[in-house]
């Protein structure tokens, strides 16, 4: 599986040079930064996730419910550190902003929106409208950013304030673009990123199916490929969305995010939005 509407960002190496076999999108490739090194931590290039996590002390600010919501100056932060220090040619031309989401159906937003949720969980999303069961309600193909290593993933947060590094910190997660294929690291740049976790006794969201190249609508359950999330069952407008973030498996050491020598073998899920 692989949309064409995806973000994928160029490669770059280690050293912040282009490799010679970089991936082909709609953006040009690029050389980074001219070669220069623009994070000040030693041996940032070598840190993992936990490590990267811990240095920005992102623990205790993953907790605090009082996070204000995103705001359009938030996003557009996040998309110019990401075209000054990763791909200097990478253009956002949705017209629906990311504060309301991406374009959809017919052109205009999902069917939710971004506040605060009552259950304590932080920010969230909630249903715009009544949605029924087995409706799309999100497709993160349009909003999605695919890092094509971690070295580029390093770029960018170390570029980024400590808030916003620890926001996007967490709103990092590890999926496989096809059956088999190899762990690449996403984030999205818009509210679709803030939807919360309800594991598997509370979501009424998912994906379709467990299998990365069928769509059987029987939500067995496990992990998939696929972007798009379905509904499980009616949701009345104004309820919050939950899906299991299992579906999605955060398996750093799969993509050399993991501790120290790239090995970690935990699993992360992601913290309240």
């Amino acid at each position: 599986y692989q949309s064409a509407h995806h973000c994928i960002i160029p490669s770059v190496s280690s050293e912040g040079h282009q490799p010679k076999e970089a991936i082909r999108t709609r953006t040009k490739r690029i050389v980074l930064g001219a070669g220069k090194t623009v994070a000040q931590t030693r041996g940032w290039t070598k840190l993992g996730f936990y490590d990267i996590r811990k240095h920005f002390s992102c623990k205790a600010y993953a907790h605090d419910q009082t996070k204000l919501l995103p705001t359009m100056e938030d996003w557009n932060f996040f998309r110019y550190i990401l075209k000054k220090y990763v791909d200097k040619d990478l253009y956002f031309d949705d017209p629906v902003p990311p504060t309301k989401g991406y374009s959809f159906d017919n052109g205009g937003p999902p069917p939710y929106y971004a506040a605060h949720s009552p259950t304590g969980k932080g920010r969230g999303l909630f249903a715009s409208r009544d949605i029924k069961k087995g409706e799309l309600v999100h497709d993160g193909g349009p909003g999605d950013v695919i890092f094509p290593d971690a070295m580029s993933w390093r770029q960018f947060i170390f570029n980024l304030p400590r808030d916003r590094a620890c926001d996007m910190i967490d709103w990092t997660w590890t999926q496989q673009m096809e059956e088999g294929g190899d762990f690449r690291i996403f984030t999205a740049m818009n509210i679709s990123i803030l939807v919360n976790s309800g594991k598997k006794k509370f979501s009424n969201l998912s994906p379709k199916s467990s299998y990365c190249d069928k769509e059987s609508y029987d939500f067995r359950g496990g992990e998939t490929c696929s972007s798009k999330i379905y509904a499980l069952r009616d949701i009345k407008k104004g309820e919050e969305l939950l899906y299991d973030y299992k579906w999605y498996p955060t398996v750093w050491h799969k993509a050399r995010l993991g501790r120290g020598a790239n090995n970690d073998q935990k699993r992360v899920t992601k913290t309240s939005k």
